[in-house]
């Protein structure tokens, strides 16, 4: 029994190019700095407490 993997495919030397270029488009890309990240992040979380908070209190005032 051999232990090697054999791919049911072809790989061909295009699909290879195309990979090459699109590594090298990637490579290419500028990612927004990590503070405005850190700040949409934040923004997002924040947005999200004060929803729970709310939910929370508007549930504790229908029991009252």
């Amino acid at each position: 029994m051999s232990n090697q993997y054999t791919p049911p495919y072809r790989i061909a030397s295009g699909i290879l190019h195309n990979l090459a270029r699109n590594g090298e488009a990637l490579s290419r890309l500028r990612l927004p700095s990590d503070d405005v990240a850190l700040f949409v992040l934040r923004r997002g979380n924040r947005i999200k407490m004060i929803q729970a908070s709310l939910a929370i209190e508007g549930r504790k005032q229908r029991r009252n």
